[in-house]
């Protein structure tokens, strides 16, 4: 069943995830704990038609980066904030929501800056 609007989204994650809803800019930051004893944030927010979840990883240097952008990356793609941390994020558009699409971009979202996060970063920061 699709989930026509981002009101009906947040809700949704809020009902279903350990996530905090932020009024001012209108995103959810939900906290992923893996059995390993280790975890993530992913922030999920809305950029115009898109639903948008975002994992931070850390600080990587170009060579990381250029092995990371050939062989790491399955469904999310990375940038570089102000910040200079890297982030990863995958995009599906808000009318194709449903509570299986978004529970696979978080979980998707999150093992995946976790991974790239333990491969490059070692350390556990976000």
């Amino acid at each position: 069943e699709f989930m026509a609007t981002w009101k009906e989204v947040r809700t949704y994650i809020l009902e279903n995830y350990d996530g905090s809803y932020d009024e001012y800019s209108d995103s959810i930051d939900v906290f992923c704990a893996f059995q390993s004893s280790r975890s993530q944030n992913v922030l999920i927010v809305r950029r115009d038609e898109y639903v948008c979840c975002i994992s931070s990883v850390g600080k990587i240097n170009k060579n990381d980066l250029v092995d990371i952008l050939s062989n790491d990356l399955d469904f999310c793609n990375i940038y570089c904030d102000e910040e200079k941390i890297f982030n990863l994020r995958y995009f599906a558009r808000l009318d194709a929501m449903s509570a299986n699409l978004i529970d696979d971009m978080i979980r998707i979202v999150a093992l995946e800056a976790d991974k790239i996060e333990r491969k490059y970063v070692g350390g556990d920061e976000y």
